[in-house]
């Protein structure tokens, strides 16, 4: 894959209605980024006599060649019919999906996936594709599941922020997706009372929720303000709710109409959550607007 580019928004397709929609997503969000976008088509080849042996998803090598050419070339002109300025490169991998997506999550700038896949059997398959790709990333990953694609982006950026430093890339991926759509930014941070876990630290039981609030209020705009210094074109709305992280970012995210809600990898609210997190799955599992999982990278 030594023709990606670090600017390149990079797509995953199999020729499904679901991946020529998240294609045509991430074509508007390379033209906003006046980037490349690339289309790669990643699947396992297997000889005619072995199909049952054959790994999901995979293809026989006397189809491989003509069928991956018509499905990236379909692809293709379907993205140019809407987008016809933007540059767009084909790619085809011979290895799972799953294994090139991930790949491509370290060397481009975005990696956009639908979760559904061609056909219903493979649907858990690609789901969990999708899930562990956004897990294990090394860059930002939009996930978009249902029709999630077809989401305008005119509403505004919604953030799930928790005041982590592992929050920090996701704060800076809002700010910049909100600035290249002209919206504002809903920034969301959530605490629960029972027990009661707030903006980077514990309360007891027999809190003043109404002080509390105030006090969140007032860490997540600090935490906001270098970034919103950085981008003084966007608006910044600083929000402080009551709740389980998953539903609020989700009734947030429908009550705005947001255009993207964005989410660090290891979830919003809950310090002690691996990898991805309970909140990051669930959002990926039942957001009906596209889900960006940005990862903190110690490099980065």
């Amino acid at each position: 894959m030594h023709h990606i580019r670090k600017t390149d928004v990079v797509v995953g397709i199999d020729g499904s209605e679901t991946s020529t929609a998240a294609a045509l997503w991430a074509a508007g969000e390379a033209a906003r980024r006046g980037v490349r976008l690339v289309l790669l088509y990643a699947y396992v080849l297997y000889a005619y006599g072995s199909r049952d042996s054959a790994l999901p998803g995979s293809v026989p090598y006397e189809e491989a060649e003509i069928d991956a050419d018509e499905l990236l070339a379909t692809a293709a002109d379907a993205v140019r019919r809407e987008f016809p300025a933007l540059t767009i490169e084909t790619l085809q991998e011979h290895e799972p999906a799953a294994t090139a997506l991930l790949e491509i999550t370290g060397m481009a700038a975005l990696t956009v996936i639908a979760s559904q896949a061609k056909h219903q059997a493979l649907e858990t398959l690609l789901g969990s594709a999708a899930v562990y790709t956004a897990e294990q990333s090394k860059g930002p990953v939009v996930v978009l599941r249902g029709d999630a694609s077809s989401v305008p982006a005119t509403g505004p950026v919604v953030l799930g922020a928790d005041g982590s430093t592992a929050s920090e890339a996701a704060i800076e991926f809002a700010f910049q997706a909100a600035k290249t759509r002209g919206v504002p930014l809903v920034a969301v941070h959530t605490w629960d009372s029972s027990p009661v876990q707030g903006f980077r630290r514990t309360f007891h039981l027999g809190v003043d929720h109404d002080q509390v609030d105030s006090e969140q209020l007032a860490e997540l705009t600090s935490v906001l303000a270098e970034h919103a210094e950085r981008h003084s074109g966007v608006a910044v709305e600083p929000t402080v709710r009551r709740g389980h992280p998953q539903r609020v970012l989700l009734d947030v995210a429908k009550e705005q109409v947001a255009s993207l809600l964005v989410v660090g990898a290891k979830g919003v609210g809950h310090s002690n959550e691996q990898a991805l997190g309970s909140t990051s799955r669930a959002l990926l599992a039942h957001a009906d607007v596209p889900v960006a999982v940005v990862p903190h990278l110690d490099n980065a």
